[in-house]
């Protein structure tokens, strides 16, 4: 319950000119879900790889990142910027 009160907060500041608030520690990801084709937006902690990638950080027992599995191609919202990205 806790998350759908913060997230809708957090990926509105990621959209804005606030976003720098956040933008060092968080990025958006947008995807669908493999069977219900429902979109989905949820913000993760992220580390930059020293090669240019990022590392998401996400509880385990949450299971939204199964649809990460078949779902290659998402897109992620960087530090202010909304960019195609491989999973």
């Amino acid at each position: 319950m806790f998350w759908k009160l913060i997230n809708p907060i957090t990926i509105a500041i990621a959209k804005s000119f606030l976003h720098g608030l956040i933008s060092d520690n968080i990025v958006v990801l947008y995807f669908k879900g493999v069977k219900t084709r429902k979109d989905y937006a949820i913000p993760v902690s992220y580390l930059e790889n020293p090669e240019g990638g990022l590392s998401c950080v996400t509880d385990r027992p949450f299971i939204w990142w199964r649809n990460l599995i078949n779902n290659k191609n998402i897109q992620i919202l960087l530090k202010g910027k909304l960019l195609n990205a491989e999973v």
